[in-house]
């Protein structure tokens, strides 16, 4: 394969990945602020900052990459100065808020599953836009390092690189590593296994509820419908957050290889462990809108709307 077809396949890459998420997460943010009872849910915040910092990420950091790495030459990048420090204060930044939402996501959905009834003062709507700030707060900060940091991007991989004999910046990079992505890694796993044990536990004693009480007994028919919406929603959320888990795989994977062991693998292997981290921003969001059915009806009302208003208009 030569350069210019190697370049073409990688400009499609990006593409279809900007174009399904600026859809995805558009779609999601607009549900969202458009239906007031789904924010009841303390979930859809966090949803709502998760797809927000994904919509971002591919309005400025994906874009970024392109015209960087699209028919670039060796030492291009460094032409344009300030992109590649841009590229990666938006990568820190956005990166960073989307795993931490996405962790708030899972904690906030094992508080309301493992206390349903103290979930409502554990979670307020005030702690949760606190959460949210800080989120968004401290990512900012974390990022603004790499302004002071020399970067220079690959063409062949679309991905940066540091000064290897740099122990400072070195070290406030590992600093990032561990709050940004083991830290949150870490709390998805904790409360993704929360909400599995207690999902099996309900069930099974529903189950065993069920095979107790007698077939027309109808007063129990309604008991058990909250626990069992409850669990529907966790499900999805233990989906999302798994599939979340296996597309940041790769990367994780790579650069423990690259860093800790000094394996250098192919430019390319770096570029298609970056694309699937990258699907993320789009991947959440599409779940989300297929999981959660009271999510897609109201995007059925919202469509239909607009089908209404558009017509109208003619």
């Amino acid at each position: 394969m030569n350069t210019n077809e190697q370049s073409n396949i990688q400009f499609a890459i990006f593409c279809v990945i900007i174009i399904l998420n600026v859809i995805m997460n558009s779609l999601v943010i607009a549900v969202i602020a458009r239906y007031p009872q789904l924010r009841e849910d303390r979930t859809t915040l966090f949803m709502f900052s998760l797809s927000v910092s994904d919509l971002a990420a591919g309005c400025t950091y994906m874009p970024i990459s392109v015209v960087l790495c699209y028919g670039a030459r060796p030492g291009v990048a460094d032409i344009v100065g300030f992109f590649p420090k841009l590229q990666l204060f938006a990568l820190w930044w956005f990166s960073f808020n989307s795993m931490h939402s996405l962790c708030w996501v899972t904690i906030s959905k094992a508080i309301l599953i493992m206390k349903p009834f103290e979930a409502e003062q554990l979670l307020t709507r005030k702690r949760c836009y606190v959460i949210i700030a800080l989120i968004w707060t401290v990512g900012c900060l974390l990022a603004t390092v790499n302004f002071s940091v020399h970067v220079t991007v690959n063409a062949v991989s679309c991905t940066y690189s540091i000064p290897a004999n740099d122990h400072v910046v070195k070290a406030g990079y590992l600093t990032f590593f561990v709050i940004g992505v083991v830290l949150p890694i870490s709390l998805i796993i904790y409360g993704t296994v929360r909400i599995l044990i207690v999902v099996v536990r309900t069930h099974r004693q529903i189950s065993a509820l069920e095979q107790s009480v007698a077939v027309g007994d109808n007063s129990n028919g309604n008991t058990g419908f909250v626990t069992v919406q409850a669990i529907r929603s966790s499900k999805s959320v233990i989906v999302i957050c798994i599939v979340s888990l296996l597309l940041n795989t790769p990367t994780l994977a790579y650069a423990v290889l690259d860093n800790v062991t000094d394996t250098h693998l192919p430019y390319m292997f770096n570029f298609v462990c970056i694309r699937i981290f990258e699907s993320n921003t789009f991947v959440n969001s599409l779940l989300y809108l297929i999981l959660f059915k009271s999510v897609r009806q109201k995007v059925v009302l919202m469509s239909h709307a607009v089908i209404v208003y558009l017509c109208a208009r003619r």
